[in-house]
């Protein structure tokens, strides 16, 4: 069972080193964990739990009704649901976008002067004051999922990476 694990361990000098496998037993299914816990010493602070706002997420909430949407909020803002605290932003879109977009699809604007939330204020923005309502000290970050198409090397959302020059990596 042992051998099966791999032991990571990351710090701010040396992220990422292997380290001994802890000793593990197999346990009976029905056997509660054995679990260790100082509460006198801190390993880690967690800021928050939550989750990502995206377009497919709210239209879907669009088509529920005034009541099941504001159930569904409170499921996972309220201190009575997930009682979210966090929530990522996505910067033009990700995945989970109705289709692919960015913030500023005029070629080559690298002062960002077509630089636009517009798209936003459509569903992410409504979304997130929704969340806002139920849980009003949210906190969010924003997270971009791709560059703009032409600041790739494919010209694409799709695959490709950013074009490693000076001007579109100051601009991005």
């Amino acid at each position: 069972l042992a051998s099966s694990v791999t032991w990571i361990r990351s710090t701010a000098d040396q992220p990422w080193q292997t380290m001994p496998a802890p000793p593990l037993i197999q346990a009976e299914p029905d056997a509660p964990p054995q679990v260790r816990v100082w509460p006198g010493k801190t390993f880690q602070t967690i800021d928050g739990f939550g989750g990502c706002f995206n377009e497919l997420g709210w239209a879907a909430l669009g088509k529920a009704s005034q009541a099941d949407r504001e159930n569904v909020m409170s499921a996972l803002f309220s201190d009575n649901g997930c009682a979210f605290t966090m929530g990522r932003l996505p910067i033009g879109a990700s995945d989970f976008a109705l289709d692919w977009y960015s913030l500023d699809e005029t070629p080559g604007d690298l002062e960002l002067k077509d630089f636009s939330i517009a798209r936003d204020e459509k569903s992410l923005i409504p979304f997130v004051k929704a969340a806002m309502a139920v849980r009003p000290t949210l906190r969010c970050w924003g997270s971009a999922w791709s560059p703009p198409a032409w600041m790739k090397t494919n010209n694409s959302y799709s695959k490709g990476s950013i074009k490693w020059e000076p001007s579109i990596l100051r601009s991005y």
